[in-house]
């Protein structure tokens, strides 16, 4: 993934500015923050003979009410990165309301290329960017802004554009920025990579029984979060064990899967919240035709099953199983 970054940054088809989109908590994050200091982001620190200096901002934590706050804020972030680099760039200190902030923002960034040192490259590296739909949906900055983000994609030679989101980002409302970037998805570990996280614990003598390596990664689907979730919970459910097992088996894992699944995680909760109603209707259908974990199961099955509840035509469940699964909520 990071040499897919460099090499994008150095400059692709679509210019050098990237969109990393994937499920909430698949590692987008951790991954944007090793750009910036992290040890895996070293090779394209370091990437001779161009210097990037990423600049990492968490777009939710804006608190912003118009176009201009918005600049304000980016300007100060910029600006404070570069001095503790030793690269002085002053941000304007008053940004006017109206469409001149644009021009003035502009202007700095112009400022900033011209003192990046020779073969430098600013990497402004915008996560969850998906809180802008909510800024620009509740009237607080304007859906120009996503013009000018597109602008800035293809006309800034010396300042890319790095973008972290969810899946939803292909939806039409994004299509300004999403067909203006190389595009990667982040999805869920392979069955090899499951099996590593899986039995690399923090305690080196315990072991896991092969079936409940393939249990897990059948209930989990490669999902690093979840998979996570699980061990953790079975390494508590061992640690609290006073004959202190050096195997994990079924009965470990069936346990701890019980009480999850009546615990109230936030994460699953956000997951069902923020899917459509008939999405919800079609999600519970699944869940009530499965088997077993890892086992397919089919759209006639699914239809079945919302027929014995309600009268759900099948327009509704081909929408909502495209919405499930463009989520990577259905696989």
């Amino acid at each position: 993934v990071f040499t897919w970054i460099a090499s994008t940054l150095l400059g692709g088809e679509k210019g050098s500015s990237l969109i990393i989109t994937g499920q909430p908590r698949v590692g987008k994050t951790s991954l944007l923050l090793q750009l910036t200091n992290g040890s895996l982001g070293k090779v394209i620190r370091s990437h001779a003979p161009s210097l990037f200096l990423p600049i990492y901002l968490n777009v939710q934590d804006l608190d912003v009410r118009q176009d201009g706050e918005l600049f304000s804020r980016l300007s100060q972030i910029i600006t404070r990165t570069l001095r503790n680099r030793g690269i002085v760039v002053p941000a304007p200190e008053i940004w006017p309301t109206n469409s001149q902030g644009y021009r003035l923002f502009d202007q700095y960034l112009d400022e900033v290329e011209n003192v990046l040192p020779e073969e430098g490259k600013l990497i402004l590296i915008l996560d969850e960017i998906d809180h802008l739909r909510f800024l620009i949906e509740e009237g607080w900055v304007t859906y120009e802004l996503l013009a000018y983000l597109r602008s800035l994609m293809q006309h800034r030679s010396r300042i890319a554009l790095v973008l972290g989101g969810t899946n939803r980002l292909a939806d039409e409302f994004w299509t300004l920025l999403y067909n203006a970037a190389e595009t990667r998805e982040l999805g869920p570990l392979t069955k090899s990579q499951t099996e590593q996280l899986i039995r690399e614990p923090p305690q080196p003598q315990l072991n896991f029984d092969d079936l409940v390596v393939e249990r897990i990664w059948r209930l989990t689907g490669g999902h690093p979060y979840l998979t996570q979730l699980v061990c953790n919970r079975l390494l508590a459910e061992i640690n609290a064990d006073d004959s202190h097992p050096n195997m994990i088996k079924q009965t470990h894992l069936n346990k701890i899967m019980e009480a999850l699944l009546k615990e109230d995680d936030g994460y699953l909760l956000a997951l069902w919240q923020n899917s459509s109603d008939h999405g919800k209707q079609v999600l519970a259908a699944t869940a009530s035709c499965v088997r077993e974990a890892g086992l397919p199961v089919s759209t006639i099955d699914i239809a079945r099953q919302l027929g014995l509840d309600q009268d759900l035509d099948q327009g509704f469940l081909s929408e909502s199983l495209e919405e499930l699964n463009r989520r990577r909520l259905l696989l």
